[in-house]
């Protein structure tokens, strides 16, 4: 019996280490000195997605020896927990309770990525005006970049963090095409990327900068509005389906019910009377 307990007890504290790993690794953050450099994009990394996870904003590296055993523990665990709560679980919700452990540190990472590209679109304009008026003032092209970057935001945001690391190549020497493009690689942004194709363009042909920026800051914010008009037209349409179904029902109660009584009874009396 001591046996049993202390296995419970190893099988609870193994899941809520787990559960643990994954919040801390949600709540992970990209250091501002790591290094910038992804690993090589023509590479197929599908045992370990350092792509993946690095569009979360967590260094690939950071987490290597964390990513595996994280989920191999949480499946193994959470059946054991589900049938020592509950034994008469069936085998196919013990299985279930595996699988789906199993891609919960997939979920969380793709539920950051995707909060993280949405705040990086959503800043992106006001970045560009940002470091437009820091042109305007008499500041270089990486110096505007840096201060933008340092003071238009809070020093946890990921643009923050992202343009910090653009900064500090462009200043070691790397062109801004190179810089921007690995800022793409990192983030997932197809806006950066475009991004980083009107700066090359403008900076060989000699455009000016700030016209060229504030051209692409209304390009962009352009691109934010058509996405909120569809997103509020897609929560529309979903808050119709809900209230469809929600109001079909009470109709049919309400308004079908009693007339297919009413006809039941009026085929009765005529039933009566023939």
């Amino acid at each position: 019996m001591v046996t049993l307990l202390l296995l419970d007890i190893g099988l609870a504290v193994g899941a809520l280490c787990g559960i643990a790993g994954v919040y801390l690794l949600s709540r992970t953050e990209l250091h501002a000195d790591a290094d910038p450099v992804l690993v090589s994009p023509g590479r197929r990394h599908w045992l370990y997605p350092a792509k993946f996870i690095r569009h979360a904003g967590i260094m690939p590296a950071d987490v290597v020896f964390v990513y595996w055993p994280l989920k191999i523990s949480l499946a193994m665990t959470m059946p054991l927990v589900l049938a020592e709560l509950n034994p008469g679980a069936s085998l196919w919700a013990l299985v279930a309770s595996s699988f789906s452990a199993f891609f919960t540190v997939d979920f969380l990472l793709w539920q950051r990525r995707k909060q993280r590209r949405q705040e990086l679109q959503s800043s992106l304009s006001f970045f560009i005006d940002l470091v437009n008026a820091y042109l305007f003032s008499g500041t270089s092209m990486a110096g505007a970049f840096e201060k933008a970057g340092e003071f238009g935001f809070a020093r946890r945001h990921p643009l923050a963090m992202e343009i910090q690391l653009v900064a500090r190549e462009i200043r070691a020497g790397e062109s801004y095409a190179m810089a921007f493009e690995r800022l793409y690689l990192r983030t997932g942004v197809r806006e950066l990327q475009r991004l980083a194709a009107v700066i090359s363009v403008g900076r060989q042909a000699g455009a000016s900068m700030m016209d060229t920026l504030a051209r692409q800051a209304e390009v962009i914010r352009d691109h934010q509005e058509e996405l909120n008009r569809k997103l509020i037209s897609q929560k529309s349409i979903l808050l119709l389906f809900a209230m469809m179904i929600v109001g079909l029902p009470m109709f049919a109660v309400i308004v079908i019910f009693p007339a297919v009584i009413k006809m039941t009874e009026i085929f009765q009396l005529l039933k009566g009377i023939f």
